[in-house]
């Protein structure tokens, strides 16, 4: 049962947010407002455009997000975050302006960028790649939830 390992919050990016959490996962709109237009009719006609808009550059709610990542996540915890691979770059160097250097990618089955992890400690972040690239190439097993 997840509820009882879990909490979800919702809110304004981490506003108003006293706890320090272990892992913060972040799915944030991150289409540039001028390039919605060229979005799949799927999405652009029918998802929320405040779900989309990430503002001038695409990176304006990862320029939130980066600003209260330390507040956020304890001293050995995690960030993942989605960023498409058009805005990748752009997304790394918001969290480097912020003081975070320990990024790692995250790849899709193409293999081309579609996330990254950002980690407070240089040793918690390589326990954690090791451990996603073992995930990934099937070399660890996960119980289930009923066994942990």
């Amino acid at each position: 049962n997840l509820t009882a390992r879990a909490e979800f919050c919702l809110g304004d990016w981490g506003h108003f947010i006293a706890e320090r959490f272990d892992l913060v996962v972040c799915n944030p709109p991150r289409v540039a407002t001028k390039d919605i237009r060229y979005l799949l009719p799927e999405m652009r006609d029918h998802d929320p455009r405040l779900s989309l808009d990430g503002g001038t550059d695409g990176v304006a709610c990862f320029r939130a997000v980066a600003a209260q990542f330390a507040k956020l996540a304890k001293p050995d915890g995690f960030g993942a975050f989605q960023a498409g691979t058009k805005y990748h770059d752009a997304t790394i160097r918001v969290f480097q302006k912020a003081g975070f250097y320990d990024i790692a990618t995250l790849r899709n089955i193409v293999p081309s960028p579609c996330g990254i992890l950002v980690a407070n400690r240089k040793t918690a972040m390589n326990f954690l790649v090791r451990f996603a690239d073992r995930l990934m190439r099937k070399d660890i097993d996960v119980a289930p939830a009923s066994k942990i």
